[in-house]
């Protein structure tokens, strides 16, 4: 049995092939629900459909409340705020004070703040 990635390439020779004709199956993550394709089928899939998949499981549940709420989020935010409002989903995408982007994610307006 091969103790590194190095062994394991030299033991088969042509990475790809090893990858695209495993008999290990699907690592299944322990958060995401499993798959029931093969390589060859997702990369089809990618080509010729659309997909719709939930990456929620690495992402954060984070609640900011109070009066500047709305005003923290709009003034770090690269995009727009207009038109958001209670009960209405927007991508967020914050950046520095020098405008360089930090990463992205999904707010939800849930209530009104007083």
């Amino acid at each position: 049995m091969a103790k590194n990635l190095e062994e394991v390439i030299n033991a088969n020779g042509n990475v790809v092939e090893m990858l695209r004709n495993s008999q290990l199956g699907a690592y299944v993550y322990p958060v995401v629900a499993p798959e029931f394709s093969n390589w060859r089928s997702e990369q089809w899939a990618w080509q010729h459909s659309a997909v719709l998949f939930d990456q929620s499981h690495h992402m954060v549940n984070l609640y900011i409340r109070g009066k500047d709420a709305h005003k923290l989020l709009s003034d770090t935010m690269i995009n727009s705020s207009k038109g958001w409002s209670v009960n209405k989903a927007k991508q967020y995408v914050p950046t520095t004070p020098y405008g360089h982007v930090i990463g992205d994610g999904i707010i939800f307006w849930e209530e009104e703040q007083s």
